[in-house]
């Protein structure tokens, strides 16, 4: 071999370092495409956000609603079980004192005893509703009593 064909398969590359520079001409429609792609899945994350947010905003306006309707019921009742109790004692006094039967008596204390247990309905229902309020908070679930127990 020639000392010319020598050179030829010999490496007398020169090593370079810096920036190198990327221009992709071919798949620009590619790349466009991909960021639109992008951009229409982050408004459809920021739209599905968006109804989760006001869903829960409902849920819990609704159940707060809810919780002072039956705060409100169970005041009312409250007061009528108290009101209750005067006509059956008036009742009793009046039976006592022989101005009526003792059917009139008997009305009031069944009067009386349909008041008590409306009162503690409409107590329960106000504290279901408050559980209800307080998961719609983002509330935990409580830890059960075995947990409890166990310390």
């Amino acid at each position: 071999m020639s000392q010319v064909g020598g050179h030829l398969l010999t490496s007398s590359a020169i090593p370079f370092f810096g920036p190198l520079i990327n221009l992709p001409l071919f798949d620009w429609g590619e790349r466009h495409a991909a960021l639109r792609a992008r951009n229409h899945l982050l408004q459809a994350a920021l739209l599905d956000y968006r109804q989760t947010v006001y869903t829960a905003v409902a849920e819990t306006e609704m159940a707060l609603a809810r919780l002072h309707a039956a705060q409100v019921r169970a005041a009312r009742s409250t007061l009528q079980v108290q009101a209750m109790h005067r006509v059956a004692h008036a009742a009793a006094v009046r039976n006592q004192l022989g101005l009526n039967s003792g059917l009139a008596l008997d009305q009031a204390r069944t009067a009386l005893l349909k008041a008590e247990l409306a009162a503690n309905q409409a107590r329960t229902t106000a504290g279901v509703n408050l559980v209800a309020l307080y998961k719609a908070l983002g509330g935990a679930a409580l830890p059960s009593m075995r947990t409890k127990t166990r310390r």
